[in-house]
């Protein structure tokens, strides 16, 4: 860019051009920034596609070359990460594991509760420090841990206490290798089509993984034993899912503690959004994190119990797992349902939807018995369960902004790990005591109607697709005035 326009930018009059960046010529209507830039600043910003101040722009397309490696990478880390690695083959590794050590449902729920707990204690600081240092110097390490705590189950286990030793790390390393640190690097990367990009990736790593590990689980644990399944984990996590991270993932914008630039260098954009303390003193936040703490004790209480409650019903093997493979596919439609919608309609209270979907399909695996209508109740929990955390991390960059997004998704994730671990603890309680599901099944559904009641009454969104996500360096960060407008106490 000429220096005589960035100085006709800078005295303040309107102007057009074409600017030149990575071998495209991007066209820009600029009125004067509301602060004095230099010229560096300036030609910086716009080699990032954003205009400063009160300018305008023509953005590039989200989805190229730079962006599209980056989710390829998140798909796979999706796809073994806790969700499908852990939760979606859980139900089988620990019955086998459980009829060899003589375990009973109490203890066969303790160990993913283990799993689940350590999560909610290391997913807050975990958040935290991809704010601080960056995502890709925290997911790195936690995916080396993760796979490795599952090679250890299959060499070392051989006592109850080295599975509930085994699963403590398991859980510690997927407090940054969940949704927290893929979902802000997805943000960074996306805004008009953020939510369609979360649901690609939950669809294709998430939901395939639900829909294609309980088969193959059951035909590995079937033909070779449980410790083959923790070896097949293991070897995905560490050959592939790391390698792909390790080539790909990279992020936009700066955390918090990147070093300053060099005299005149551009400083890189920061991050737009609420401060932490100020996000935590708003009703929304604590809205949020009651969503989905009652919407994981429900959905994942169901599902870790699903496979031996349909057994006890007399439904074949076989067939059990493959109502786990329909929660799959439900979890995709719901994910890919999902980011079309958030998308689409400018309103939270479209979230709701998928809530009270997951609520049916409950209410139907409750009373369908052993009919073959619980088959539709399997696709209607997954279209819940797999929207849930799309939708709440998707609501949390909308109503906070991406600022302090790995702090506060961090918490509120926290609480759905400890769910996800309270909800199956209570199933198996409920089912040694009474032998029978049918208590905590009536409290899950009421958990769901609450979720999707604090759902319909969230605010606005403050931080929509037509605003920019990052801010120049140099101006001071604007997140006072949309604390103010949540109400904060």
């Amino acid at each position: 860019m000429s220096d005589d326009i960035g100085a006709k930018w800078q005295r303040g009059e309107s102007t057009s051009l074409h600017s030149v960046c990575g071998g495209r010529v991007y066209k820009v209507r600029c009125a004067a920034p509301t602060d004095q830039l230099s010229p560096a600043e300036i030609k910086h910003s716009l080699c990032d596609k954003r205009c400063l101040g009160d300018g305008m722009m023509e953005q590039a397309a989200e989805l190229n070359k730079r962006s599209i490696p980056v989710v390829i990478a998140c798909v796979s880390g999706v796809f073994f990460g806790p969700g499908p690695m852990l939760v979606a083959g859980i139900g089988l590794l620990l019955t086998s594991v459980s009829n060899e050590m003589g375990w009973s449902r109490t203890m066969f729920s303790a160990v993913p509760m283990i799993a689940a707990w350590a999560a909610a204690v290391s997913a807050p600081f975990f958040g935290r420090a991809m704010d601080q240092f960056g995502v890709r110097n925290v997911m790195l390490p936690s995916t080396l841990l993760f796979g490795l705590s599952f090679l250890g189950i299959a060499i070392f286990s051989t006592k109850t206490w080295h599975f509930f030793a085994a699963y403590l790390l398991i859980g510690l390393a997927a407090g940054a290798q969940g949704p927290v640190g893929y979902n802000k690097i997805i943000s960074q990367w996306f805004s008009k089509y953020r939510g369609r990009v979360m649901a690609l990736v939950a669809a294709v790593g998430s939901g395939l993984g639900y829909a294609i590990m309980p088969p193959i689980y059951n035909y590995v644990i079937t033909h070779y034993g449980w410790r083959a399944g923790y070896y097949m984990v293991a070897s995905g996590i560490v050959v592939i899912c790391f390698t792909l991270s390790a080539l790909f993932l990279r992020e936009r914008g700066k955390p918090a503690s990147a070093a300053q630039p060099a005299a005149g260098e551009a400083a890189a954009p920061v991050l737009k959004g609420i401060e932490r303390a100020q996000a935590l003193r708003s009703a929304p936040f604590w809205q949020l994190a009651l969503t989905l703490f009652l919407a994981c004790n429900a959905f994942y209480g169901v599902l870790v119990h699903m496979f031996p409650l349909l057994l006890d019903r007399g439904v074949d093997r076989g067939l059990a797992a493959g109502a786990l493979s329909l929660v799959a596919v439900g979890a995709i439609i719901g994910q890919i349902s999902a980011g079309f919608l958030l998308d689409r309609i400018n309103t939270p209270k479209v979230s709701v939807l998928f809530f009270l979907t997951g609520l049916t399909g409950v209410v139907i695996i409750h009373f369908a018995a052993a009919s073959k209508l619980v088959l539709l109740g399997a696709v209607c929990l997954g279209v819940g369960q797999g929207a849930e955390l799309s939708v709440i991390a998707y609501l949390v960059t909308r109503i906070f902004g991406l600022r302090s997004f790995g702090a506060l998704y961090g918490l509120i994730y926290a609480g759905a790990n400890a769910a996800s671990g309270t909800g199956p603890l209570l199933m198996g309680i409920a089912y040694d005591r009474t032998g029978s599901y049918d208590l905590m099944l009536f409290i899950f559904e009421g958990f769901l109607l609450i979720s999707a009641a604090s759902l319909a009454l969230l605010p606005a969104y403050r931080f929509t697709a037509a605003n920019a996500d990052t801010a120049p360096a140099k101006a001071p960060p604007e997140a006072e005035p949309e604390a103010a407008a949540l109400g904060t106490t």
